[in-house]
């Protein structure tokens, strides 16, 4: 990269030479502070019903690695989801992160019974239970 921004361009143009001597400089800046660090991810599929403790270990040459706990299902004790290491040049941290489930959550459906799947939600269940409540109570203390 440095070799193609020192060669000259066809055109000599003030703003070109500028503008190459401007990158040059960025790169270099760049080379001398290192490179930032920077974030990966693997996405683990397992089974459903499968559970249990699985340790995943993350390594590097000439670091010691990082080891961090997966646990699926409900036979083991939760584990720290986050871990950081204090080895500034090496790996940092690792997470793990839980995707939400692709079933859709139901808050209530009162026809499972019968075999239908509507969720009636919770505003419905709200107004099922308040109006009958509200109305009854209005009449009770004679409220017009």
């Amino acid at each position: 990269m440095r070799s193609k921004w020192q060669q000259p361009g066809g055109t000599n143009l003030p703003w070109e030479q500028l503008s190459r001597e401007q990158a040059m400089a960025d790169l270099r800046d760049f080379l001398a502070h290192g490179i930032p660090p920077q974030s990966v991810s693997w996405k683990i599929n397992s089974t459903p019903n499968q559970s249990g403790r699985f340790p995943i270990q993350i390594s590097i040459p000439k670091h010691p690695p990082l080891t961090i706990n997966a646990v699926l299902g409900e036979s083991h004790a939760p584990q720290p989801l986050e871990i950081t290491d204090h080895d500034s040049k090496g790996i940092v941290s690792a997470k793990i992160v839980h995707p939400r489930s692709d079933q859709k959550r139901t808050f209530w459906a009162p026809f499972a019974f019968a075999g239908k799947q509507w969720d009636a939600g919770w505003l419905t269940l709200y107004l099922i239970m308040y109006l009958p409540v509200m109305f009854g109570l209005k009449w009770l203390l004679r409220v017009p």
